[in-house]
């Protein structure tokens, strides 16, 4: 018993001893003054001889102000610091030729306030290069670089009043998300700006038309849906967007002329676009219409990627390297279109479309089609020229059944049908005549439409951008006051375009269109139990559902409802002298 007291009271002493140890190491610890973590501010040359000297002896959060002079270097930000020059046209980075100038690759730096040129002009090798996030670039000039800013897997990125200029690649944007451009100048760069992605999050920037490239503003539009780009557009890139409007514009020296990523039934027509790595790139994008489009000097004409139901119609595709490619791309519809490629006209990836309109139509104009036009008819078999070649042109495993011999532009349109909202029409009320027309030709037409109640012009209304082969609904709307009771035919023409090769088709007529009086829906002269329950079958009825009866909406509000039963009701047994 005594003995293990004994143990206990050495076992009491020994811990007694080891805290009081602790406590005193605690005390001399807590005791030692801390080092000073603020951020502190490194100048160049004044600290240290050199900007990546300044930066090695940095500790995160620290700004390196640099002192206007050149300085031969390469530079790698691998910490979070500020790098500001003392003005950016004193402040110079010069990479000497040698790779990347300036290489971002910690997140949150911030680089302002310089020149930065001549890094390598091969290689992937930039002016500012940033392989992280969170960054600020802002107020540089970025020049003789093969890119002058590079972004690759970065995201929330800034750039803002950055003048790019003389550089192979102005700024790129590379599998890179969430990134926000402001008031940057991309002047003289073979390509001024550059959007590649794998995914729709690839695509989503904030880029407004602060940026310009040539003195142009750039229009990437996101989330947007039935607009119009303005004309005066030097990048055009349409992001998760529907139903855009891109016409009239000239477009050159970009990554894409139009980018389209995950947009949808949106037209592009009437642009010139040159110079320009894909002048028209689709990517996950279906049901566009690309249209009376001129397409010279890029790498790729079109570039289709795992995009579908696009129609490429009427464009002229010259002196491109490739005409047109399709990468998991099917369903498109290619015709009436002129390749004229300088390497291949075609290049096909799992894809296949329709390349013709069928017999007589025809398919497209191919510069290295080596057929001959002998024969005509559907099946080739009939003596004589038919403007077609004998013998398919060959896309792959697709075929060009009828390439054109010459890319002659065809102008036609015509008038399809007139549809009125009814066959007879209480006098003193109105009555809705929808006219279709239709572009037979092969160019995009803008052309006037006049409609006539026998000899008197109703009205005429214009008809914007038809495209090839689509039909155009104009609706016109006849007052009948002043019309006696009696039947009229509607006329209506199309105006011959310039250089229109038919005629003949640009007039149509309806027959059988009878002014009666008010509530008289059969048109037999007289309001009786007939009229009454006519319009009582329907009552209640709207347009487009299956009771109802267009002349029974006496007054073309569309609802057959009380106010036309008491119209005819109120005249109920009138008849004509």
């Amino acid at each position: 018993m005594q003995g293990r007291k004994e143990e206990l009271e050495k076992k009491t002493t020994s811990t007694v001893m080891l805290a009081f140890l602790l406590v005193s190491i605690c005390f001399f610890t807590l005791s030692i003054p801390l080092a000073n973590t603020e951020p502190t501010t490194i100048t160049v040359p004044g600290d240290y001889p050199t900007i990546q000297s300044a930066i090695n002896a940095a500790s995160p959060g620290d700004t390196i102000l640099v002192a206007a002079g050149t300085y031969l270097e390469n530079v790698i930000l691998n910490k979070t610091v500020r790098l500001a020059g003392e003005a950016c046209y004193t402040t110079i980075i010069d990479g000497d030729r040698r790779g990347t100038v300036v290489s971002a690759t910690a997140d949150n730096v911030s680089i302002s306030g310089f020149t930065i040129r001549n890094g390598s002009s091969t290689g992937v090798y930039s002016g500012i290069l940033v392989v992280a996030d969170y960054a600020n670039i802002s107020g540089n000039i970025i020049t003789s670089s093969r890119y002058g800013i590079l972004l690759n897997n970065s995201s929330c990125v800034s750039l803002s009043s950055n003048n790019v200029m003389n550089n192979e690649y102005g700024v790129e944007l590379n599998c890179s998300s969430n990134n926000v451009l402001l008031g940057n100048l991309m002047v003289s760069n073979q390509f001024n700006l550059v959007v590649w992605g794998s995914t729709l999050s690839h695509y989503m920037h904030s880029i407004d038309n602060s940026n310009l490239v040539d003195g142009r503003p750039v229009y990437y539009w996101t989330n947007q849906h039935g607009a119009e780009i303005p004309s005066d557009a030097g990048y055009v890139g349409l992001i998760n967007s529907t139903e855009i409007t891109v016409k009239n514009t000239a477009l050159s020296n970009n990554g894409a002329g139009i980018l389209l990523a995950y947009t949808h039934n949106s037209s592009i027509t009437n642009n010139s676009l040159t110079n320009n790595i894909c002048a028209f790139d689709l990517f996950s994008s279906n049901g566009n219409v690309i249209s009376n489009n001129t397409v010279t000097n890029s790498e790729y004409g079109v570039n289709l990627y795992y995009s579908s139901y696009n129609r490429l119609l009427g464009n002229n595709v010259t002196r491109n390297d490739y005409g047109i490619k399709l990468f998991y791309s099917s369903n498109n519809t290619v015709y009436y279109n002129a390749f004229l490629s300088l390497l291949n006209q075609t290049s096909l990836v799992e894809s296949t479309s329709v390349w013709d309109n069928g017999y007589p139509s025809g398919g497209n104009y191919w510069s290295d089609y080596t057929g001959v036009d002998l024969k005509s008819g559907p099946n080739q078999d009939q003596p004589g020229s038919d403007g077609l070649g004998d013998t398919p042109y060959i896309i792959g495993l697709d075929q060009d059944r009828y390439p054109l011999i010459e890319f002659i532009p065809i102008h036609d349109v015509a008038i399809a049908n007139i549809t009125p909202s009814k066959t007879v029409v209480g006098q003193g009320y109105r009555i809705y005549i929808d006219i279709e027309a239709t572009n037979k030709g092969n160019r995009i037409e803008t052309f006037n439409i006049t409609v006539y109640i026998n000899a008197t012009i109703l009205a005429t209304q214009t008809v914007n951008n038809l495209t090839i082969g689509e039909l155009s609904k104009t609706t016109f709307a006849w007052d009948t006051t002043g019309f006696a009771k009696s039947n009229y035919m509607i006329s209506s023409c199309a105006w011959p375009v310039q250089y229109e090769i038919n005629t003949a088709d640009n007039n149509s007529t309806y027959s059988g269109i009878r002014v009666a009086v008010p509530g008289d829906i059969n048109g037999d002269g007289k309001i009786g139990i007939t009229d009454i329950v006519t319009i009582a079958s329907a009552y209640g009825s709207k347009r487009d559902q299956t009771l109802f009866k267009p002349n029974a909406d006496i007054d073309s509000d569309n609802d057959i409802d009380i106010y036309d039963v008491t119209i005819a009701a109120s005249r109920y047994g009138y008849e004509e002298s």
